[in-house]
């Protein structure tokens, strides 16, 4: 049997070191399990020698990065890693949102942007696991976006033309959401 481990931090190399502790051990007590982390970065500027020293540490198969805050113009060479492939970009600008999806070397993981809408930021991504595959939706919905709605049937309608190709999806990201309007929410969410 063959897991994900998937494991969430914000990022702050030197603040949430039992956090990055926990990613390494995850890795070192199971190194054939295919291990996914999701980060909040708050802008990837000024913060990749420390991503570099945390990822090649850890060596995760895929990392979703959120609020990288990084504009089109940013050159992608300039945030490469050397144990992994040259990584997926959703670009807002440098105020605010973003993602980025780093894949280690030797991992098999093709982007399926026909999944992907234009007006949520996301990224759609295929591994191979275990001679399956998988979709990977990663999503991010800024705090101030007022749109719930919107954002909810766009991705729902990216779902279920996911799910009539693959049987194995995960989502994944941070959708800010007030979850003491849950009410609300259920109504977007069934």
């Amino acid at each position: 049997m063959h897991f994900f481990h998937c494991i969430f931090i914000k990022f702050n190399a030197y603040e949430n070191s039992n956090e990055i502790e926990d990613f390494f051990n995850l890795r070192t007590k199971s190194p054939n399990n295919s291990l996914i982390g999701f980060l909040t970065i708050n802008s990837l500027r000024n913060k990749i020698t420390d991503l570099r020293i945390v990822m090649e540490r850890c060596l995760p198969d895929i990392l979703v990065i959120e609020e990288t805050k990084l504009s089109s113009e940013f050159k992608t060479e300039s945030i490469l890693i050397h144990s992994y492939q040259k990584p997926n970009r959703r670009d807002r600008n440098e105020f605010g949102g973003g993602l980025i999806q780093f894949t280690r070397k030797g991992v098999v993981c093709n982007r399926v942007s026909n999944f992907e809408n234009p007006q949520i930021e996301c990224i759609c991504s295929e591994p191979m696991v275990c001679k399956k595959r998988w979709v990977v939706f990663s999503v991010y919905r800024p705090p101030e976006a007022s749109n719930m709605e919107l954002f909810f049937r766009k991705l729902s309608s990216s779902l279920n033309s996911a799910l009539d190709k693959y049987d194995n999806v995960i989502i994944l990201g941070d959708i800010n959401i007030d979850t003491s309007l849950r009410i609300y929410i259920a109504n977007f969410i069934l």
